[in-house]
């Protein structure tokens, strides 16, 4: 389950693409985002207009939005969500999210965007300056 239908949704349905038997249902705001980005990917996207009718079958949930990067605002409360779930927030937050929080005390895996994050400035590092970066050094910066 994709929450959002911006570009941050975009790469993670074209991550999905390389998933076998990947299917990913967009919930979103924006009716034509959310069709526009159904037709970009269509052999594993498609369109829900209400989160319910699928949360209950999501194997992750992820959020592709911006809300909780500013307040301790939630994309979709995690009492819905099955405790066998997995729950990833592409925005980070020091210590994680809201949703992230909530989520892992409840009991599910739960990952927030920090990963996301470092790849995006490592692969413009390299692209920049044309030598690999030192993850690890990013890593324990962001920290």
């Amino acid at each position: 389950m994709l929450l959002g239908a911006g570009g941050a949704a975009a790469a993670v349905l074209a991550a999905a693409e390389s998933w076998t038997g990947a299917k990913v249902s967009i919930v979103a705001r924006n009716a034509a985002r959310a069709e526009a980005l159904a037709k970009r990917f269509p052999d594993v996207a498609r369109i829900e207009t209400r989160a319910k009718r699928v949360v209950a079958d999501a194997t992750l949930i992820v959020n592709a939005t911006p809300v909780g990067q500013r307040e301790d605002e939630q994309p979709l409360d995690v009492s819905l969500i099955s405790r066998s779930t997995a729950v990833m927030d592409l925005v980070y937050a020091r210590g994680g999210t809201a949703w992230i929080k909530a989520a892992r005390a409840r009991g599910n895996r739960a990952a927030d965007g920090l990963t996301m994050l470092l790849e995006q400035g490592a692969l413009s590092f390299q692209r920049w300056f044309g030598i690999e970066p030192d993850r690890e050094a990013m890593r324990r910066s962001l920290q």
